[in-house]
């Protein structure tokens, strides 16, 4: 099979993936790949980095009967219709 680039660093990625991990392995990973610390409590809190918070336009409200007329739907709050979501 030829070698792509792309599929190179797909087969790479999904090299260094886990399956299966319980809740210790999964905090001892996070901490290992600097993704957040353990508190005094044993929660782990996260670093999401210099950028953490979303721009609104980037949300999406799905528009149905129950958030038709109960959101304030504007320049920020994005709609998405319910039937879009499901496939036909």
């Amino acid at each position: 099979m030829k070698s792509h680039f792309l599929t190179d660093r797909i087969f790479e990625l999904a090299s260094k993936t886990n399956e299966n991990l319980n809740l210790e392995q999964l905090l001892e990973a996070a901490v290992f790949r600097n993704e957040g610390k353990i508190t005094s409590t044993g929660a782990l809190a996260g670093d999401t980095g210099k950028f953490t918070g979303r721009s609104p336009k980037d949300k999406f409200t799905v528009a149905d009967n129950l958030t038709q007329d109960r959101v304030w739907w504007g320049k920020l709050i994005n709609h998405f219709l319910l039937k879009n979501l499901m496939p036909s």
